[in-house]
């Protein structure tokens, strides 16, 4: 199993000035699904699952941390954009633009897709802005060899990501494709997306062809079950309409 990456921890389920008002808006996600670090990015949406970002939830919901979500072995992080500059280094693309993997990491996986993957140890990386970064790795020393790599995608064991902070924190990868809940036990789908707003996150979730427009807020997401991939959230007025 592969999940995408969004890492570096933040508070999200925020109480709402607006509880349960339903943002009503989509993404497309076509080429844009997830990501790491502050706020979340998004990945393609054929990596499966998407990034992993953390939040965390100072207030209910929690994660239970004597109930650990199971690990994916690969997180995808972001693809390489190009060569930057003549030296061998590379323009890496980040899935969130506010992530922060990069400078955690001491190596990556790159390649066209699992089972293709070569190791590379980082040297040095940078942020560029705008979810880019400058990334040098062992053994990439001229701008062919940077080129050649273009277009790859790049990976970390999931292992090799830092915890996603005090309990109540969780990366996204471990909620996307969970089981929604309303708080009466009724099925309402499943979290198939998250994107962010100025205010707070919003999970899309999906049950066949409808979409419910989520928000990230401690009145609205009442409770997350890491381990049984299982979230609960209160049908507030209006949000689901």
């Amino acid at each position: 199993m592969l999940a995408p990456d969004r890492n570096a921890p933040r508070a999200a389920l925020k109480p709402g000035a607006e509880s349960g008002a339903n943002p009503g808006r989509s993404r497309a996600e076509a080429g844009a699904a997830a990501g790491s670090a502050a706020k979340p990015g998004f990945a393609p949406a054929d990596a499966g699952a998407k990034p992993g970002l953390s939040e965390c939830a100072p207030t209910p919901p929690a994660a239970d941390p004597a109930s650990p979500a199971p690990q994916p072995p690969l997180v995808e992080i972001g693809r390489v954009a190009g060569p930057h500059g003549l030296r061998g280094a590379l323009r890496a693309r980040l899935y969130n633009p506010q992530s922060t993997t990069l400078a955690l990491l001491r190596r990556l996986l790159i390649g066209a897709a699992p089972g293709t993957l070569a190791e590379h140890r980082i040297e040095a990386a940078a942020p560029l802005g705008h979810g880019d970064w400058r990334l040098v790795l062992a053994g990439i020393g001229d701008v062919a060899a940077a080129a050649a790599l273009r277009g790859q995608r790049l990976f970390v064991e999931a292992g090799a990501l830092p915890p996603a902070g005090p309990p109540g924190c969780y990366y996204y990868y471990q909620v996307l494709g969970a089981t929604a809940f309303l708080t009466n036990g009724e099925p309402l789908g499943t979290v198939a997306d998250i994107f962010p707003t100025k205010a707070n996150d919003v999970w899309v979730i999906r049950q066949g062809s409808r979409q419910f427009f989520v928000p990230a807020i401690a009145e609205v997401i009442t409770s997350i079950d890491l381990a049984a991939r299982r979230v609960t959230i209160a049908s507030l007025p209006g949000l689901l309409d």
